[in-house]
């Protein structure tokens, strides 16, 4: 049976919003990452070769700088992430359930 086009075209809009969504999702987890582990390793580096700061400050300057790095590699790794959830969905082995949704044969 042949789906109507305003179907396929409503449910093609909706895996795209869900895919754009995935890689805001993907991003925003990466830069979390980066600023979480900039502030557990910068202090024990900072410890460990003597800077004049406190270890608030250390902490706060790593999560600074660990998510300022990571938010310019984060959305080129959340893109990445994405094309290969996407090729895994259509594929048919999709990590997710919920991936495989519009690419299953009816």
């Amino acid at each position: 049976m042949n789906q109507s086009l305003p179907i396929i075209i409503l449910s093609y809009s909706l895996a795209g919003i869900k895919w754009i969504f995935h890689f805001i999702v993907y991003t925003a987890g990466f830069i979390a990452f980066g600023a979480l582990a900039g502030a557990i390793l910068f202090p024990l580096v900072g410890t460990l070769l003597g800077m004049d700061l406190t270890i608030s400050q250390m902490i706060v300057n790593g999560a600074r700088d660990g998510g300022f790095y990571f938010t310019m590699w984060g959305p080129g790794l959340g893109f990445v992430y994405t094309i290969v959830q996407v090729h895994d969905a259509r594929a048919g082995k999709a990590t997710f359930p919920w991936h495989r949704s519009l690419y299953q044969k009816k």
